[in-house]
């Protein structure tokens, strides 16, 4: 029988069909991977999207929500050459009342041109002073080991909380609010820390940390100036009203600091204004505490037994939040907190804590509004042991307020020490 043998020639042509064929599958399947993957990319940063919306609502198109528009030139070197000198006063009080908008954004180089204003009593330069950056302050990086344990301490900060209860039981004519949190051990204890208070100069703690996390994302520009108008705001207790005429400019970030160090509840309205308002700001504070909504009418009674309302309240336990998160945020992003920080150690403001907790660094924020006769200090104290300490009081004056937020202070720095 004849056998038949294949082509050579149609197998080398099958062969080559074949390897063509699983070519063309091959590259289909990877076009195809490729695809999918473009989908789920595309899908994961829509949902991210999302999520950073519902998040941070605030800052969702913030670099063009903003009706001011700002240029600022290019900065070379955070001091500014001097030019003027100024007399540092205290303020006596800081008014709940929130100012309306005074004053514009404009650039900082127009301020060089602007004329002299001359009265009877005063000659006045209406260009900002110049501003010069304090020496940066850095939290303590050890601290000491305690030498008791922990079953005896947690006795000893029960003896801590019920001698304040007392403290403030034995005093019914005064409301007294108390807020501990300690930054190495997340240990707490809270005194009528829920109870609304009128924080006054104190809530500028939580304004500045939104406003600097505007001058981090690019939308608040420290070295932006500000137009002071006085508009009969003089009766505030402020070091500008107090210091200067209508017309003289500020920038944004001495306004940041006389809030902060010279307790000036007109510097604070304008850091509020150019922040977006209170409204908007809070959007952002109540992420990190908002037990007591500020924004909202609150209704309470006061020392005198007379029931109160009205908004612009907050509570220690609100206040002693803002400042734990501050702590943190400055150890994570000290770039971004340095000036914040810097303000509460050289603040011009008394404070108690700085006798009751001599060795320690102190960074705080102090509130004051005779009207209310509300007085309240919130700080971080790096001394043996970080913490937080928030002590709010309404009493007959400014210097029983002292003596109160000194012994409570110091019941604290004694059971501190007690550990170690």
């Amino acid at each position: 029988m004849r056998k038949y043998y294949p082509n050579p020639t149609f197998l080398t042509k099958a062969v080559k069909i074949k390897q063509k064929r699983h070519t063309k599958l091959l590259i289909f399947l990877v076009i195809l991977v490729l695809l999918v993957l473009l989908v789920c990319f595309v899908l994961w940063g829509a949902g991210k999207q999302m999520e950073y919306k519902e998040n941070y609502p605030n800052l969702v198109g913030a670099a063009t929500s903003d009706p001011t528009t700002i240029s600022i030139p290019g900065r070379t070197s955070r001091t500014h050459e001097e030019t003027e000198e100024t007399t540092t006063t205290i303020p006596e009080t800081t008014e709940t009342t929130m100012l309306p908008a005074m004053s514009e954004v404009t650039e900082p180089e127009e301020t060089t041109t602007l004329p002299t204003l001359e009265t009877q009593e005063t000659t006045q330069n209406n260009a900002p002073d110049v501003w010069t950056e304090a020496e940066p302050v850095y939290f303590n990086n050890s601290h000491p080991l305690q030498v008791i344990s922990h079953e005896e301490r947690d006795m000893r900060l029960d003896v801590l909380k019920q001698n304040i209860q007392d403290y403030a039981t034995n005093n019914p004519g005064e409301r007294i609010s108390v807020s501990y949190i300690n930054l190495g051990c997340e240990e707490t204890m809270w005194v009528n820390a829920m109870t609304p208070i009128v924080p006054s100069g104190a809530f500028a703690l939580p304004m500045e940390i939104v406003y600097y996390q505007r001058c981090n994302i690019g939308v608040s520009y420290p070295y932006a100036t500000m137009v002071y108008s006085d508009n009969g705001q003089s009766h505030y207790s402020s070091y500008i009203a107090s210091n200067y005429l209508s017309g003289k400019q500020f920038y944004l970030r001495t306004l940041a600091n006389y809030a902060i160090a010279k307790n000036d509840s007109i510097a604070l309205d304008y850091l509020i204004n150019n922040i977006g308002g209170i409204d908007k700001s809070w959007e952002v504070i109540r992420e990190i505490s908002g037990y007591i909504n500020y924004t909202q009418s609150t209704s309470y009674t006061d020392y005198r037994n007379v029931q109160q309302r009205g908004p612009y309240r907050s509570s220690t336990y609100d206040l002693s939040q803002y400042a734990q998160y501050l702590y943190y945020e400055y150890i994570n992003y000290p770039e971004v907190y340095s000036d914040l920080i810097s303000d509460m150690y050289y603040s011009e403001v008394p404070t108690t804590y700085s006798q009751t907790f001599p060795e320690a660094l102190i960074f705080h924020v102090s509130g004051r509004n005779e009207t209310m006769h509300a007085y309240t200090d919130v700080a971080i104290i790096d001394g043996q042991e970080p913490i937080v300490l928030a002590i709010s009081c309404e009493c007959s004056s400014y210097d029983r307020s002292r003596e109160i937020m000194t012994d409570i202070s110091t019941l604290v720095s004694t059971y501190i020490s007690s550990c170690h």
